[in-house]
């Protein structure tokens, strides 16, 4: 029988307490590091003006010049889509001499950043 015999319950989860702290700490750190990396990734977002329904035989002789109407007015809300799902509607307009969109709402969950 050893000395620490009676105190080796307690060392043993002392050590088990340390190591899962450590653990804990090393898995933070790595997803910290993932978020880091990842911020800077580059993801299409896509604002839709509209849509509208066309026969074949009316796809097929569109031409140069035609206009085609939409389902949505110039200054109603459109939805903005990440990877093909809808997260936020905005009013078109320009900025700075380009098309742009003004965020009105955020409809889909949103990554919130630190």
């Amino acid at each position: 029988s050893s000395l620490l015999e009676p105190f080796s319950d307690k060392l043993s989860a002392r050590y088990w307490f340390a190591t899962a702290k450590k653990e804990e700490a090393r898995k933070k750190e790595e997803i910290e590091k993932l978020e880091k990396s990842i911020r800077n990734v580059m993801i299409d977002l896509v604002a839709i003006l509209g849509e509208t329904t066309l026969s074949l035989k009316d796809i097929l002789e569109l031409e140069v010049g035609d206009v085609i109407r939409l389902n949505t007015h110039f200054d109603e809300e459109i939805s903005i889509a990440v990877d093909g799902v809808e997260k936020f509607k905005g009013i078109p307009g320009r900025h700075k001499g380009n098309y742009a969109v003004r965020i009105t709402k955020v409809t889909g969950e949103v990554i919130e950043s630190e």
